[in-house]
């Protein structure tokens, strides 16, 4: 057999019970009856103050992906069903008038 390779250690090579982590400091301290207190001096504060953002000329991008807010999209969906009812009668009416050209021929 060749020799093992020294590596770093990782939580595919450490025993079922071992977790690496990725070196962030502890947000709290485990109590006496095993729970957890955090210290809210440890936790991180992102607090993102918004520039204003009035006279702006650029508008933000939204993916074509995005969900539709629920007013444009019951407005969407009315509009569809709208075009299928449309689509429906359209061929109604055509199959109607196929009809009737095969009685006037037979």
């Amino acid at each position: 057999m060749g020799a093992r390779k020294l590596s770093a250690i990782t939580s595919k090579r450490g025993n079922k019970n071992f977790y690496k982590g990725r070196g962030a400091p502890p947000a709290g301290e485990h109590t006496d009856r095993g729970g957890y207190r955090l210290d809210q001096a440890r936790l991180a504060s992102y607090t993102f103050i918004a520039p204003d953002l009035t006279g702006f000329k650029l508008l933000p991008y939204v993916s074509m992906l995005t969900r539709h807010a629920p007013e444009k999209r019951a407005a969407l969906l009315q509009k569809a069903d709208m075009q299928e009812q449309e689509e429906a009668q359209a061929k109604a009416e055509q199959a109607a008038a196929n009809q009737a050209v095969r009685g006037a021929t037979n």
